[in-house]
Formats: C-alpha cells, sequence, structure tokens
C-alpha cells in the first residue's frame, strides 16, 4: 500500500490486507490488488483513496498477466496522479 500526504510525501507501507486499506487507511493513498472477476479473468485492481472516499478502477486482464506494459502504465499513472 502507497501512501501519500503533504509532510511525508510518498510511502510504501508495505503489504496489508485490503480491508485495512478500505476500512481504516490513509486520507489518501493507492493499493493495488490481483482478483478474479464473475468471469474467471484475472485482472489487477487499483483502489484509490482520495479525501477518505475509496474508488475501485478495475484494470485490463492480460493472458500472460503481464502488466508492465504501457497500457497498465498509463491507466495507474492517470489513476494515481490526482492523489500524489
Amino acid at each position: 500500500m502507497l501512501s501519500a500526504d503533504a509532510a511525508a510525501g510518498v510511502r510504501d507501507v508495505g503489504i496489508l490486507p485490503l480491508a485495512h486499506f478500505v476500512d481504516e487507511g490513509p486520507s489518501k493513498g493507492v493499493a493495488v490488488t490481483l482478483e478474479q472477476d464473475a468471469t474467471g479473468t484475472i485482472r489487477p485492481v487499483l483502489y484509490v483513496r482520495r479525501a477518505g472516499a475509496v474508488t475501485e478502477y478495475p484494470l485490463p486482464p492480460h493472458p500472460l498477466h503481464d502488466y508492465s506494459g504501457e497500457e497498465h502504465r498509463r491507466e495507474v499513472t492517470a489513476r494515481v496522479a490526482p492523489v500524489v
């Protein structure tokens, strides 16, 4: 999980259960998970917290589970930019 604030900047606070981020996380932050959707497809999901509210962004799946490409980089950058 990443936490962001004006005083400390962006910091990695480690691997935590998603429920912790959703229920008790920082006022601004980002969490990323791999989840299986209703069709059985595995995809990354980005959780972004701004002003205490969490928004979930399912990202495109990849047949080889390679999420390091430009498509994923652009999507993550666009979603995370308002937090940092």
